[in-house]
C-alpha cells in the first residue's frame, strides 16, 4: 500500500485539502505539493516555485536566442514597413502621373482647340481671298471679251443700277465717304 502525506491546504489556493498521489494534485522536483490546476495557472505567469522559487521549468532559450529572436522580428517588421510603404509611395506616384496625364490630356485637347479653331479662320479668310481672286479674274475676262469702244452711255440700262445712278445724279445725297474720296482726289466710279 502506498502512503499519502496529507497536506492541510494548497499553498496556492489555500482552499483545498491535497495529498500526494491523489487526483488533482502534483509534488515539485523540491518536495512542494499543489493543486494541479493551481500550478498551472501559476506556471502560466512565473516558471518557479511558489515557495521556494527554485525554477521548475528550464527557459528554452538563452539569451543569445532571444536577442536573435527580437532582431529577426524587428527585421521582419522593418521590412514589412519599408515594403509597406513603398506600396504607399508607389500607389501615391500611379495617382500623381494619372492626375497628370489627365490634366496634360485636358490642356492638349483645349490647345488644339484653339489650333483648330485659328486654322479655320485661315481658311475661311483665304477663301475669301480666293473667291474674290476668282471674281477680279471673272471680270477681267469679261472685260477683255468685251469691246473695246463702249462708253457708258453705250452700256444697256440692265447693267447699271438705278439706285448709283441716283447717287451719282444728286451731289447733295452722296453719303460722306464718297465726297471724302473725290475730296481727296479719288474718282467717283462713272
Amino acid at each position: 500500500m502506498q502512503l499519502i502525506a496529507r497536506m492541510p491546504e494548497c499553498a496556492i489556493c489555500l482552499t483545498e485539502e491535497v495529498s500526494v498521489g491523489g487526483k488533482n494534485s502534483c509534488v515539485t522536483e523540491c518536495g512542494h505539493i499543489f493543486c494541479l490546476s493551481c500550478i498551472l495557472r501559476a506556471a502560466q505567469e512565473n516558471t518557479a516555485c511558489p515557495l521556494c522559487r527554485n525554477v521548475l521549468v528550464p527557459p528554452k532559450n538563452d539569451e543569445n536566442d532571444i536577442r536573435r529572436a527580437e532582431q529577426a522580428a524587428w527585421s521582419r517588421g522593418y521590412d514589412q514597413g519599408q515594403w509597406d510603404q513603398e506600396e504607399v509611395h508607389a500607389e501615391e506616384l500611379n495617382i500623381r502621373i494619372q492626375q497628370e496625364f489627365d490634366r496634360g490630356l485636358i490642356i492638349g485637347r483645349r490647345n488644339a482647340n484653339v489650333e483648330i479653331l485659328a486654322l479655320r479662320r485661315e481658311i475661311s479668310r483665304i477663301e475669301g481671298l480666293l473667291s474674290f481672286e476668282r471674281i477680279k479674274a471673272e471680270a477681267s475676262a469679261v472685260a477683255l471679251a468685251a469691246p473695246a469702244q463702249t462708253s457708258p452711255a453705250q452700256t444697256s440700262p440692265a447693267q447699271t443700277n438705278p439706285r448709283a445712278e441716283a447717287l451719282r445724279a444728286t451731289p447733295n445725297v452722296r453719303p460722306t465717304w464718297i465726297q471724302s474720296h473725290e475730296a481727296h482726289g479719288a474718282p467717283w466710279q462713272s
